[in-house]
């Protein structure tokens, strides 16, 4: 039972749930439902990966089973939440608003749909790991995806080609666009979630690559803990920083092979990374 109420804590934390909640006796079975639910998303680490920023799913799938938990409980098991987490982010990155996609798990027979309603553009805070001699660039517009050098470039430590040279790129090589620098053409790029300095936007373009942790779903608690403890690091420093970025509202249905049903929504952003943090 101490394991039980443990989980509870933990999603209650990203507010699924609003407090610990006894297991003991028969309870009311909408709560204990949304226990249940929510509990199965949160077990789901081991399937996920372990790393900064690479879980999809520890508390991502638990924050929408819980959502849908209060009706069909227990009846989505861990590869239901996993496909619903996978599936719904992918829905964020390529679905367009109000065009409905669906998805399945023939394993348990459960069935749903995805629907992106509405995509705004909105300010919000947002959490960057940088080399400590790269200057921060507040209301930068949020990228986001792997671009590619299209020519041999510079990276410089601030948004102008005067700024001090910090690493150089060769065409061809692969980065992460973090964001662009407002009303000036140059781009903030990162490797391994790090942040090393500006280049030029017109040597950089778009890249058809999968980056680790990008294009998935996490919470605003996984956000938190994904970059790790940097106390004790001399090279890089964690910025919170004041971006505009892409919202979106989805919807989804669930039914199970049982015929039960349900629908909820959530609002998610899109991080430096690629990945969608339910808001």
């Amino acid at each position: 039972m101490k394991f039980v109420k443990k989980t509870i804590c933990a999603v209650a934390i990203i507010g699924v749930l609003t407090g610990c909640q006894s297991t003991s006796g028969s309870g009311d079975k909408q709560t204990m439902g949304t226990v249940i639910g929510a509990g199965g998303g949160a077990l789901l680490g081991a399937l996920f990966g372990k790393g900064k920023g690479r879980i999809l799913g520890v508390l991502a799938g638990a924050a929408l089973g819980g959502l849908l938990g209060n009706q069909i409980g227990a009846k989505l098991d861990e590869e239901d939440q996993k496909k619903l987490a996978e599936e719904s982010a992918k829905a964020l990155t390529s679905v367009k608003d109000g065009q409905t996609v669906s998805w399945n798990n023939p394993d348990t027979g459960t069935t749903g749909t995805l629907t992106p309603k509405q995509t705004l553009v909105s300010v919000k805070e947002t959490r960057i790991v940088r080399t400590r001699r790269v200057q921060i660039t507040p209301n930068m517009q949020m990228i986001g995806a792997p671009y590619m050098a299209v020519k041999n470039a510079n990276v410089r430590a601030a948004p102008t080609k005067n700024a001090e040279k910090l690493d150089s790129l060769k065409s061809g090589d692969q980065v992460q666009a973090l964001g662009r620098v407002p009303n000036q053409d140059w781009i903030m790029v990162a490797r391994d979630q790090t942040a090393i300095g500006y280049v030029y936007a017109p040597l950089l373009s778009e890249a058809q690559m999968e980056t680790t942790g990008g294009g998935g779903l996490r919470t605003q608690e996984e956000s938190k803990a994904m970059f790790g403890d940097l106390s004790g690091s001399t090279e890089v420093v964690e910025d919170t920083l004041i971006v505009q970025t892409q919202c979106r509202t989805l919807s989804f249905d669930v039914k199970t092979k049982d015929g039960d049903t349900n629908a909820s929504e959530f609002e998610a952003c899109k991080q430096s990374d690629g990945a969608w943090e339910i808001s």
